[in-house]
């Protein structure tokens, strides 16, 4: 799809809008109804500021089984063993990805000595500002299992430690993860038979096993058998996304890179900083940075961001929020601060994926997922023993195809498929709120959504290699600050 002004002027869009919706009425009698400010302020809605839309249900959009699913080590995901992960998918696996690395090699050489827009030096100068930040930051930024543990203790001070309701403490978890940068914040509490089975056995790179004791504080072991472990009394959970530049995602070469990198930049500052807001308030608080420049070494970060009700699933085998798309960072932090949960959401977002399939068609390899219906095991091309994750139903992503595909890219990072989601969208134009009201409440009208964000030119532009002139568009637009908006999620 190639990027193009539109013929059709807002009002014909609008007046589409209202021809394929039946007007706002229809939509608007759906929206739940308050006879007072108590019923806001008691309601959840009330708390985390959720649109009418976004539908607070008792269980997330996703089947879920718990009873067949296991805990299981970051390092049996294709991030965690991408080597082992090629080597079990075949010969013809590892050398299409030989053959896709030596492209992409050779593209970002070429872009370097020819100043190719995506990879020049500068574009190149931008991904690993990011990268190199949150990968060696300062002591202040440093992200880790424990945190830097140098902010006074209540006990230190000779006060008691900080005591509310949990309604009360999930308010100011909020307000200071805003604070410190983060869009929306959600919590849930760590149980036995469900929720724990989402955190890893072992952290990345089998550095430590992850494990639950009945201790008073949290520690750490080195060495053969090391182990970080994380106290039973520490059964709440904090989750929180933040953003990336949708600007980025939408481009291609190191340009695209900055999107991701920019939000772990963030993130690492973030979860240092929460986690001496708890240890001065007298608390705990167990990141998911692990020591030695390793990242992601708590669980399945989509999982505790949809059980959390920060999202949904999708057809990427990713959360997507309703703020802001797939284009955001999930992170997770334990706790024994006493936290209110909150409960998941429909939006209407994972029935919208059924038919869309904008992701995959945006995939050189069409590595998302491109079965209408979600699976419980992955089958044809989807399956294989990269695969651990049991107990849910889902759309399975070919992860061998993306990996190889990211490879000849040089560097896609997840990206055209993220940029090319629908509901990646920076606009504050009221008109995609009320697309968003519509398909939270009905399926009839996804396909004729989906045909109007092609016609207004919304997404990814056709793959013409690595180097794209759209990446030029990072150095020429007004941007703001970070590439994001920090008025979403309010």
């Amino acid at each position: 799809m190639n990027k193009f002004h539109t013929t059709v002027s807002r009002r014909d869009f609008m007046k589409s809008i209202a021809l394929a919706t039946g007007g706002l009425g229809a939509t608007a009698a759906l929206a739940p109804g308050f006879k007072d400010l108590d019923e806001i302020v008691t309601a959840e809605g009330g708390v985390f500021n959720r649109p009418w839309w976004q539908k607070i249900v008792d269980n997330p959009t996703i089947d879920i089984d718990w009873t067949v699913m296991t805990r299981y080590a970051e390092g049996e995901t294709m991030r965690g063993s991408k080597v082992k992960r090629f080597q079990e998918a075949g010969s013809s696996a590892e050398e299409a990805l030989a053959t896709a690395s030596a492209e992409g090699a050779d593209w970002k050489q070429r872009g370097l000595a020819e100043n190719l827009p995506g990879l020049s030096l500068r574009d190149t100068a931008l991904n690993f500002g990011g990268f190199l930040n949150f990968q060696y930051p300062g002591t202040f930024g440093k992200s880790s299992f424990l945190g830097s543990q140098k902010a006074p203790t209540p006990a230190s001070l000779g006060v008691p430690r900080w005591e509310a309701t949990p309604e009360e403490n999930s308010k100011m978890i909020r307000q200071v993860l805003r604070g410190y940068g983060a869009m929306t914040v959600g919590f849930f509490e760590i149980d036995e038979a469900t929720t724990k089975k989402m955190f890893y056995s072992y952290q990345p790179a089998y550095t430590a096993k992850l494990e639950f004791e009945d201790v008073d504080t949290a520690y750490v072991t080195t060495g053969t058998g090391a182990k970080n472990v994380i106290p039973n009394k520490c059964k709440y959970v904090i989750t929180y996304t933040n953003q990336e530049s949708i600007l980025s995602r939408q481009t291609e070469g190191h340009v695209m890179g900055f999107a991701p990198h920019g939000r772990y930049m963030r993130w690492a500052n973030t979860e240092a900083c929460l986690q001496e807001f708890l240890r001065h308030i007298g608390y705990e608080g167990h990141g998911q940075g692990v020591d030695g420049n390793q990242v992601n070494g708590l669980g399945t970060m989509p999982g505790f961001g949809t059980v959390a009700g920060l999202g949904e699933m999708s057809r990427l085998n990713r959360m997507i929020s309703p703020e802001w798309g797939p284009t955001v960072g999930v992170w997770g932090m334990v706790t024994d601060l006493p936290l209110a949960p909150t409960k998941p959401i429909d939006a209407g977002m994972m029935r919208f994926c059924a038919t869309c399939m904008k992701c995959h068609d945006s995939c050189g390899l069409g590595a998302p997922n491109n079965e209408v219906e979600p699976q419980w095991t992955p089958e044809g091309r989807y399956a294989g023993l990269y695969h651990r994750q049991a107990g849910i139903k889902t759309y399975w992503d070919d992860q061998i195809g993306c990996q190889t595909w990211k490879a000849t890219t040089g560097n896609c990072s997840n990206g055209r498929c993220f940029g090319a989601c629908v509901f990646t969208k920076m606009s504050s134009a009221s008109v995609h709120e009320i697309i968003k009201g519509t398909v939270s409440t009905t399926g009839l009208f996804n396909g004729f959504f989906r045909n109007m964000d092609d016609l207004m030119g919304y997404g990814v532009a056709d793959y013409e290699g690595p180097s794209n002139k759209d990446a030029e568009r990072m150095w020429t637009e007004p941007i703001p600050i970070y590439g994001i908006d920090s008025n979403k999620g309010m």
